[in-house]
């Protein structure tokens, strides 16, 4: 599928695929395949995804970010969720489990996130109070739960 005719608000790239959100919230992705992608073989086209459960108006996907095997999805009502590889803990669910479709990141559902980023093996958030939260891999000071759930510190 071409996106020619879909409206973007939102791209990111990881480190083999990239994903792309409509305006009517509709995720789209392409690239290696796997579970980091949201299917198993390699596309080269746009492929829009079925998502875990379906959405509300104010559950409507906006943005997305992407780590290096690991994507994050921020919702218009501030909620998070990911898929892709959950080595290291960086999707949030508190295991190293992989999602081959987005999933809500439980630990944060009373967050209102107004950003979050991926990165190699870890993964961080931003509440709309300031507060941030990391989880996945930690070293060199970074805010992450080695394996375990988000936790946040003090900004």
């Amino acid at each position: 599928m071409a996106l020619r005719d879909v409206r973007l608000i939102s791209v990111a790239a990881g480190g083999c695929f990239s994903v792309a959100i409509s305006d009517a919230g509709s995720v789209y992705a392409w690239g290696e395949g796997g579970p980091r992608a949201g299917f198993e073989a390699d596309v080269l086209l746009p492929r829009r995804l079925s998502l875990a459960r379906p959405l509300s108006d104010a559950d409507q996907i906006i943005a997305a970010m992407a780590g290096h095997t690991h994507v994050l999805l921020r919702t218009a009502n501030g909620k998070l969720l990911t898929w892709g590889s959950g080595g290291d803990g960086k999707l949030g669910h508190g295991t190293s489990e992989d999602k081959a479709t987005p999933h809500a990141v439980a630990p944060l559902a009373d967050v209102d996130i107004i950003d979050a980023a991926g990165g190699m093996m870890s993964s961080l958030a931003i509440g709309r109070d300031g507060s941030v939260y990391g989880w996945g891999f930690a070293s060199r000071g970074a805010p992450c739960n080695p394996g375990g759930p988000p936790r946040g510190s003090a900004t």
